[in-house]
């Protein structure tokens, strides 16, 4: 069925032509309203999917902020308990030395005592007396370097 230009021009033709052209505009603009629809769709499920990543990336903001102040946090503890262990260090070193002159005292209080023992004529209640001390100042090391072992143990 060839239209031709003598066709055309007869109203009837026309009001059909038109009628499908209005029927393909019509068809198209449905098309169109579906693919706006679609898009809507897609849009507003694209701003769901932002705002979740965004509610992510704060929550994500705060735990490195969390985790900055912990980690602040523990080197401050850590300089503070190097500061203390030296501290300690010094202490410990303090002490050991005190200790060693109280056996060293312990040991010239044992010999003075013993030759006050044995000399002649004896003294013996100088010498008792000498290594009596002699005897509480080893006590009183021995005692010092125990208790600072079950100290720096705990």
């Amino acid at each position: 069925m060839d239209v031709t230009d003598s066709d055309l021009a007869e109203p009837k033709v026309q009001v059909e032509v038109l009628k499908e052209r209005q029927r393909h505009l019509e068809e198209r603009i449905r098309h169109q309203e579906q693919e706006l629809a679609k898009a809507y769709v897609d849009l507003g499920r694209r701003e769901r999917e932002l705002e979740q990543v965004r509610g992510d990336r704060d929550d994500l903001r705060i735990k490195c902020e969390v985790v900055k102040k912990d980690l602040q946090h523990k080197q401050e503890s850590l300089a503070q308990s190097g500061r203390k262990t030296a501290g300690d260090r010094n202490v410990a070193r303090f002490q050991a030395f005190f200790v060693s002159l109280i056996f060293l005292l312990s040991s010239v209080l044992v010999n003075l005592g013993t030759s006050a023992l044995t000399s002649i004529p004896a003294n013996l209640s100088l010498g008792w007396v000498i290594l009596s001390l002699a005897a509480a100042a080893y006590i009183i090391a021995a005692l010092m370097t125990t208790l600072h072992a079950l100290e720096r143990g705990n």
